[in-house]
This record gives structure tokens, sequence and C-alpha cells, in this order.
């Protein structure tokens, strides 16, 4: 007992450390056994930009960014393939640098296998002072086999007055029950 007396602290401190180990040892320790049916696998990461509806109409187009960029960039949607046809306009401005006469814009379009997506590009139609008539001129019109559509380095038209901007339009065809889901990769060269 006197050696207890005559060393109370350090007794204290050994106690007080048993207690503590004794706690930690015992404490909110868990046993995790795995399941044996871990479920389905996680959705993938959505890596695209939704289209934003209503986007059926030159007026509606969803405005994409200015032209040129310098990396790809993906935007996805839902396309009905059944009449009346769906139909996704995209709108992007140009900005090339001065005397550019045209821009290379190339795109991609991933869509299931038995679907077969067409693009149609325009740009809008100025009259004498500068002033858009409402009217959209057709640049180009491409379509390719089943699940995949690529162009690439096609020649826009640049100038600053009167070829200043580009209309992208998708549709799809293909099986009439479907609702096609695509995604829409454009960069320039």
């Amino acid at each position: 007992m006197k050696l207890i007396k005559d060393n109370i602290e350090l007794f204290i401190m050994y106690a007080c450390v048993a207690v503590l180990c004794f706690v930690f040892a015992c404490g909110d320790t868990t046993i995790v056994e795995p399941s044996p049916d871990p479920g389905p696998p996680p959705p993938p990461p959505v890596e695209c930009e939704q289209e934003v509806e209503p986007n059926n109409s030159f007026a509606d187009s969803d405005y994409l960014g200015v032209l040129p960029i310098l990396s790809p960039e993906t935007i996805c949607g839902y396309l009905y393939v059944w009449p009346p046809y769906d139909t996704d306009f995209f709108f992007f401005y140009l900005s090339a640098p001065e005397f550019v006469e045209e821009l290379h814009f190339s795109f991609a379009i991933h869509t299931e296998l038995d679907i077969t997506a067409k693009a149609t590009l325009y740009q809008t139609i100025y009259d004498d002072i500068g002033n858009p008539t409402g009217d959209y001129q057709l640049i180009g019109q491409f379509t390719q086999g089943p699940g995949l559509l690529f162009v690439d380095e096609f020649a826009v038209p640049h100038d600053t007055l009167e070829n200043n901007d580009l209309f992208v339009v998708v549709e799809a065809f293909g099986n009439p029950n479907t609702v096609a889901y695509y995604e829409m990769e454009y960069w320039n060269n």
C-alpha cells in the first residue's frame, strides 16, 4: 500500500491508460461480412451535357457555345423514332480569327445499333442590311450506318457578318417503337 501512496500519480496514469485500452479494444467494433449478392453495379457517371427541351425548332435551339473549341465536348439526348419524328436543334456562334473563311467542324453521333442518325447543318440567311430573314441555308446533310455517324473536318463557311452561326439538327430513324438515346461529340480541327 505504501508503494501505491508514494506513487499515486503514476498509479492513476497507468489505470487511465489501461481503461482507455480496454475501451478502444472493446468499443464500437463491428464485423462486416461480405454480402452474398452485391446487387447491380452503380450506373456509369454522366459524362455529357444533357439536351434541354424544347429544342425542336430553330427558335428553340440549344446554345452549345462558340466555335472553334479546343477540346471535344459531348451532348446527349433522346429522340422519338415514330411519327411525328422528334428532332433536336443545336446552335453555335462562329468566332474565327480575322480573314478565316471556313472552320473545320467534326462530330460523331453514337446511337444504339438499330438506330440510324441523321445530321443536317444550316446557317442563318441575312438580308442586304444584315438582318436575319428567318430562313436558313442548308450547308450539309449526313447519314451513315446504324449506331454511328462520323463526320470529320466538314468545312463550315465563316464570315463575321453573314456566316457567323451554325445549326446542327439531329434526327433518328429505325425501329418505330423506340426512343433512341444518342451522344453527339463535337470538336474543331
